[in-house]
This record gives C-alpha cells, structure tokens and sequence, in this order.
C-alpha cells in the first residue's frame, strides 16, 4: 500500500509541467488503491490533480485524459455498487467535488488567457498608435520639405534670371540693371517671408497637441500649414502669414517679368478649400520655375485658371524646349511634390510633352469633393 499511496500523491509536484500525464497516473493509482480496499489519500491527489488540468491545460488531449478519468472512476463506483459498499451520498459528494475543482481550474485559465490578450490587444494598440505617429510625422516632413522646395526652387530661378540680366545690361542700359535688382530684391524678400512662415510653421507644431489619428480631416492629411493662415497659434505659438492662394497667382505672373506670361485668371472662383487653393498656386510656381530651368528660349507661356462646377482647371503652357533643354537633366522633386499635392487633395495632374513642341502642365483641383482620382506621373525629372 505505501508505494501505491506515494504514487497517488508525490506526481502532484509536476503538476505544472505535465498536468495531463500526471492526473491520468494520479486517478489511475488512486482508483488501484480503493478497489483494493486500501485506506489512504481518499483522491485527494485526484482532486489536486484535476484542478490542474483546468488551470494548465486545453485542447484535444485535456478531453481524451478527462474522458479517461471519468471511465476510470465510474469503473471504480460501478465496482463498488455490485459489492454493495457504495453509499450513494458519497457518490454524489465526490463526483461534485471533483468536477468543481476542474471548473475552478478552468476559469483560472480562461482569466489568465483574457489577461494575456487583453495585454496583448493594448501592445498591438500602443504599437499602431507609434507607426501612425510615426507616418503622420513622415507625411508632415514631407509636406515642410515641398513647401522649402517649391519656395526656394522658385524663388533662386527667378533671382538667378534677373540677376543675369542686370550683369548684361549694367554697362548699356543701366535703368534695366537697377529694375533687374529691384526685382531681385522683391523676389528675395517674398521668398524669405515664406520661408519664415513655413519654419514658424515648423516651430509651432512642436507646441501643439496632436489629435489621434482617426480625428484627422481631410485638411490635416494636405498638411497643417496647407490652409490661409498655416496653423493656429496656441499659448506662445507664433501667428504665421498667410499662404499664397490662387488669388496670388497674378501676383506671381506679374513678378515674372523674365517669361512672356499670358495669364487666363478669372477675378473670382467662388469657395475653394485652403488646401486646394495653396496647391494650385504651388503647382503653377513650379510649372513657371521648369519653364525657366527647361524652357530655353520661350516665346509664350501660357498660365490659365478655370473652374467648372465643383473642379478647378489648371494649365500652364509653353512652346520651349521643355525637359530636352538640359542634355542630362538633372533628377528633382518638382513634378513629384505637384503629384503628392495633388494625391493629397484627391485630384489629377499630368506633365508632359505638348504636341508640337514645348511642355505643358494640366490638374483638376476639387473645389469641393474629396473624392480620390487616379494620379497619372511623368517620367521627366524636373
């Protein structure tokens, strides 16, 4: 009896490690030493070894081993009934002890599995949150780097022209040279008001809380500087200028005094969103900056704004050389930054070849839809 009375009770201590194996050679030297008539641990080891069943264990094999004790001890009662010792109270008694503290075992696992999920779910969560942040971070460098470019690209060509004209004309007509540098002087003053709001810009969004992602707008994808007045000051946040909009682009044709501009501007185009107003303004300064890194000699260039119900017609025309002026061109980020405005907004750009000669820019700015339109990109780095 001493070694089936240690073989139902001293496997309890790998309980842990093997709960399957261990109830089934627990129940089985348990049921050994009853039907033996033996007096002893009276399945106390059972009782132990079931609840870790529940609490250690789950699948296909924790039902074959609970089907298997349960043969087993029914055999053992069945055994008992025919030689008139089993008391039916008892039977009772046992049988509801047993499968509670299986029950137990199981609920302590199923709690303990919902726990690990449930932290699980939140790390999930919280590393979701980081990569969103982290995008949105991405998104809005790349949004302050095309605003940088399109400001600087611009405005330097437009300098660099003007600078080359009051070189050449300085000796033989010097009141040339002096409106070549009042003009330099124009374009650079221009140029570093807007860098300025778009480094204030840059400054302030460090002060600002940030909403979650799910919140943000159509407005907030385009960029948190993309409306009128940049982004909204809070606390010591410095007030940015105003971006440039459509209504500046006969500001921006009349500084061109270095191209044969012919602008199709109408005086009023009713409600356009910031977003879309700044990207159509930025993607006619980019188009006037390639004609003059591209356009060798121009003889027109055409600027035309339309709007026909809820979408905005752009194009930029001209008859130079286009991207063939540069026998190696240089790879840039001009017609890419139009094609992530435009993506942005949810419009259409294209920029290529004109039939005939020369180069032309065209986008459909929506006025009012967000809807998204299929961006069709150009194989000419600018």
């Amino acid at each position: 009896s001493i070694p089936l009375s240690i073989a139902c009770v001293l496997p309890i201590g790998w309980r842990r490690v093997r709960p399957i194996q261990v109830a089934v050679g627990v129940t089985a030297a348990q049921v050994l030493f009853t039907g033996l008539d033996f007096s002893g641990p009276n399945f106390i080891g059972v009782l132990v070894a079931l609840y870790s069943v529940g609490a250690h264990a789950a699948g296909r094999s924790r039902r074959n081993a609970l089907v298997l004790i349960s043969v087993m001890i029914g055999l053992l009662f069945i055994a008992g009934l025919f030689v008139d010792e089993l008391i039916i109270a008892d039977f009772i008694w046992s049988t509801v002890i047993l499968v509670t503290a299986f029950v137990l075992g199981d609920n302590l696992r199923r709690r303990r599995e919902a726990a690990v999920a449930m932290t699980e779910r939140a790390e999930r969560a919280e590393r979701e949150r980081d990569l969103l942040a982290q995008q949105r971070v991405a998104a809005e460098r790349s949004r302050i780097a095309r605003e940088l470019h399109d400001v600087v690209a611009h405005s330097v060509s437009a300098m660099v022209i003007q600078a080359t004209a009051a070189r050449r004309s300085l000796h033989h007509a010097p009141e040339q040279a002096e409106d070549a540098l009042g003009n330099i002087e124009t374009v650079g003053r221009r140029a570093m008001a807007e860098l300025r709001t778009t480094l204030d810009v840059l400054r302030a969004s460090s002060t600002v809380p940030t909403r979650r992602v799910g919140d943000a707008d159509e407005t907030d994808i385009a960029g948190t500087a993309a409306g009128r007045s940049g982004i909204a000051p809070t606390g010591d946040a410095p007030v940015t200028s105003p971006q440039p909009t459509l209504d500046d682009v006969m500001t921006l044709v009349d500084e061109a005094t270095d191209l044969p501009i012919t602008a199709l501007v109408p005086t009023d185009l009713g409600e356009v969103p910031a977003a879309v107003a700044l990207a159509g303004f930025r993607i006619i300064q980019e188009a006037l900056t390639n004609v003059r890194r591209h356009g060798g000699d121009v003889d027109e260039v055409l600027v035309s704004i339309e709007r026909r119900g809820d979408v905005i017609h752009v194009e930029v025309l001209d008859d130079g050389r286009g991207a063939a002026a540069d026998a190696t061109p240089e790879p840039g980020y001009g017609i890419r930054g139009m094609h992530e405005r435009v993506a942005a907004i949810g419009g259409f750009v294209v920029a290529e070849h004109r039939i005939g000669g020369g180069w032309q820019v065209y986008a459909e700015l929506p006025a009012r839809s967000t809807d998204r339109h299929p961006v069709r990109t150009s194989t000419v780095p600018t």
